[in-house]
């Protein structure tokens, strides 16, 4: 479906349009600079009166405060069915979103958490500590631990070649772990048949 700009009198599909308004995003764009351009000094003063109180400068003499601020408007519950709603209905955009970010900002994200986590080590402990004490979850990494036990996984054979010695996951080639889950296979087959 198309749509016959107001400035430029040109027909474009509906996504070269905000939801409001009968001008295409190029011509609104090109009026805003052209506005913004053309400002006279009253304006000028104001904008940078708003700056000072509202902007940047403000951001940065009350970040603690703004920072507070957002964890109360986030903590109410109105707000958190709003977003838990929207997460529900966007999984896909929020996966890609989601990876895109990883994968961009690797390095920062690696950084923060290693940060993070030094600067809350005893909070952190504090909280696997209670989490890995609930019942449901003893019994899920039994079972976890069971499955990868049976099923021979890779890092369970890298473990079994690892042992005690110096040496980390990322040491182990594929075709020595492969060999390992073979002869454990073997081993376990001849145990079953004694019994």
């Amino acid at each position: 479906m198309e749509k016959k700009c107001c400035k430029c009198s040109i027909l474009k599909p509906l996504s070269d349009y905000y939801k409001e308004g009968g001008a295409c995003k190029i011509c609104t764009c090109a009026r805003r600079r052209e506005l913004w351009a053309n400002r006279s000094p009253e304006k000028i003063q104001k904008d940078r009166e708003y700056d000072l109180a509202y902007g940047k400068e403000y951001v940065k003499k009350n970040k603690e405060l703004l920072i507070q601020k957002r964890i109360e408007y986030n903590a109410k519950p109105e707000i958190k069915k709003r977003r838990a709603e929207y997460f529900k209905n966007n999984k896909e955009k929020k996966s890609v979103y989601r990876k895109k970010y990883y994968y961009e900002n690797y390095e920062k994200l690696v950084e923060y958490r290693k940060n993070y986590r030094i600067k809350n080590k005893d909070y952190i402990n504090e909280y696997l500590r209670d989490y890995y004490q609930q019942p449901h979850i003893k019994e899920k990494m039994v079972l976890k631990g069971r499955k990868i036990v049976e099923s021979l996984s890779d890092s369970y054979v890298r473990s079994m070649i690892i042992g005690k010695s110096p040496l980390t996951a990322k040491d182990i080639p594929q075709s020595l772990v492969e060999v390992k889950r073979l002869q454990l296979q073997i081993k376990r087959m001849a145990e079953n048949e004694k019994r």
